[in-house]
């Protein structure tokens, strides 16, 4: 199983956006998350249009404690994964203007 940034509501959008294995989102990503205090992503979560800029801020953020604190491997892993989203999620949502939300899980 995957953890993805993906549309429910529409699925004719074949927005599919990889975050990460479910093995290392958990091992790696839910600890980031609880030392950024970040709550805006998860496994499990709405990701909502609005909150695009803080979104992407908090995926920086990730990023930035990932290259200090993780094992070259690991945080090269991670690393990719969110250059990836930075690139791709404000993409998707340009292309699909109608989507207000997405599902991350």
């Amino acid at each position: 199983m995957s953890v993805l940034i993906f549309d429910v509501e529409d699925t004719s959008s074949n927005i599919c956006i990889p975050v990460a294995s479910e093995k290392k989102f958990h091992a790696i990503w839910e600890y980031a998350l609880k030392e950024l205090n970040i709550c805006r992503l998860g496994n499990g979560v709405w990701l909502q249009r609005n909150d695009l800029e803080l979104i992407l801020s908090d995926f920086c953020r990730i990023k930035n404690w990932a290259e200090q604190y993780l094992p070259t491997i690991e945080a090269n892993y991670v690393v990719n994964h969110i250059n990836y989203i930075l690139k791709e999620l404000p993409s998707q949502w340009s292309k699909h203007p109608q989507i207000t939300r997405l599902w991350m899980g």
